[in-house]
C-alpha cells in the first residue's frame, strides 16, 4: 500500500490490536512501536493496552492529558510517544518531518480520548 498518495490514517501505521511488550513499550499488531511506557507498574501498563483495544477495565480514576510527546495521568508522565523511526525512516514510511509529527500528534491525541473514555 503506497500511504504518501492519500491523506495518512493513524490506524493504518498504528494497527490493532496493540501489545505491551516487557512493561516496556506498547506495539501495535504489525509491530510498528506505538509508546515507551515509563512507570514500573504492570497492572496499570496492561489496563492502558486493555483500553486500547476497546476492552473492559475499570475505570481509570483522574485525567489523562498530553504534554508534547508525553502523555500523562495526573500530572506525571506515563507514556511517550514512539515510532518516529518508522514513519520519517529511509527503509520505512519515509514521511517529511511535518507530516510524521500531525500523525503522531493524532495517535497522541487518540490514545488520552480513549483512556479518558468512561
Amino acid at each position: 500500500m503506497n500511504l504518501k498518495s492519500k491523506e495518512m490514517n493513524i490506524f493504518e501505521i498504528w494497527k490493532g490490536p496493540y501489545k505491551n511488550i516487557n512493561d516496556i513499550y506498547i506495539f501495535s499488531s504489525e509491530d510498528v512501536m506505538v509508546c515507551a511506557l515509563l512507570l514500573e507498574d504492570h497492572d496499570f501498563n496492561e489496563a492502558i493496552v486493555a483500553k486500547l483495544n476497546n476492552k473492559e477495565v475499570d475505570p481509570f480514576i483522574g485525567n489523562f492529558e498530553s504534554i508534547g510527546e508525553y502523555i500523562c495521568y495526573n500530572g506525571n508522565r506515563v507514556m511517550m510517544m514512539g515510532g518516529w523511526r518508522h514513519l520519517t525512516g529511509v527503509g520505512a514510511l519515509n514521511l517529511p518531518q511535518g507530516t510524521a509529527i500531525k500523525l503522531q500528534d493524532e495517535m497522541r491525541d487518540w490514545i488520552v480520548e480513549t483512556l479518558n473514555k468512561e
